[in-house]
């Protein structure tokens, strides 16, 4: 994983003196001009200058270099092993985006107050948010209390109906069918009709 993040890098600072796409993948097929040209036999040097258009300043380097050095160490990438973060971080940047949209510009102030009460919604319910309305001047009313609590217990509702063994046990048979008439689908054909990077 840490040698795919430094693909970029150091397809970025290479220069025709010092190629550096040795990360780059190899083959004809491969997205790194330079990888593609050695397929084809030695590289002439001019056309590093022609094909190389994103590239990144000798003096700004090793201050881009950091900002790589930080994903790709060790301790961190260990945490992601066994990876199960998306489904809770999509979880949260969805309550985030629900306050700030991405396909809208926002200020500073929303963003950081948007953020801010998507945290306290997402960790402690929407009733949190009246918590956080005082500092940016609302009045909190009972009005503001009795919906987040009801917000709170209609996601909980759904929240154990959908853990509930009935529920799982249609999820389960609903995966079963599809499974099966993907099964199907693959024996008519004689082939799957779809495979990841299959194409």
């Amino acid at each position: 994983m840490a040698k795919a993040i430094w693909v970029s890098f150091f397809h970025s600072i290479s220069t025709k003196e010092l190629p550096q796409h040795q990360y780059c993948p190899a083959g004809e097929e491969s997205w790194c001009w330079y990888q593609r040209a050695l397929m084809t036999g030695p590289v002439d040097p001019t056309l590093h200058d022609r094909q190389h258009s994103t590239f990144l300043n000798s003096d700004v380097a090793p201050y881009v270099r950091k900002v790589y050095e930080r994903p790709t160490d060790s301790s961190l990438l260990s945490r992601c092993v066994l990876g199960k973060t998306q489904n809770c971080n999509e979880s949260l940047h969805s309550v985030i985006w629900a306050k700030c949209p991405k396909h809208t510009f926002s200020g500073l102030k929303r963003v950081s107050f948007g953020v801010t009460l998507a945290v306290g919604e997402y960790k402690m319910g929407s009733s949190a948010s009246h918590l956080f309305f005082p500092a940016v001047g609302c009045i909190v009313t009972s009005a503001t209390t009795f919906l987040g609590h009801k917000r709170d217990t209609e996601r909980i509702k759904r929240a154990e109906k959908a853990h509930s063994v009935p529920q799982k046990k249609r999820r389960e048979a609903r995966k079963l069918a599809q499974q099966r008439a993907q099964q199907a689908a693959t024996t008519a054909e004689g082939r799957p009709s779809y495979v990841a990077g299959g194409f």
